[in-house]
């Protein structure tokens, strides 16, 4: 109830269309918003590529690809699934 007060709140929120004219004035240039998008995109590849190579990383792919043989070397398969999640 009061989400759909608030949302429909011309004087506060604008209604249907948001609150107008809180846009920051540097983001209005197109190649700074593809450079935060850049940014961001390369810091997640960076941080997935240090998570695959980990030790956690190679636990994860020795689970998959062979559970009898992970528990065999002492990989707990099922803590590495649920830590995973």
């Amino acid at each position: 109830m009061s989400g759909r007060f608030a949302f429909q709140w011309v004087a506060v929120t604008g209604g249907d269309n948001g609150i107008l004219g809180v846009w920051p004035e540097k983001w209005r240039r197109r190649d700074a918003f593809l450079l935060a998008f850049d940014r961001r995109g390369r810091i997640a590849v960076a941080a997935l590529r240090i998570i695959v190579f980990s030790p956690f990383g190679f636990a994860l792919r020795a689970t998959r690809d062979s559970p009898l043989r992970s528990e065999a070397i002492g990989i707990d398969g099922k803590r590495i699934q649920w830590t995973r999640l």
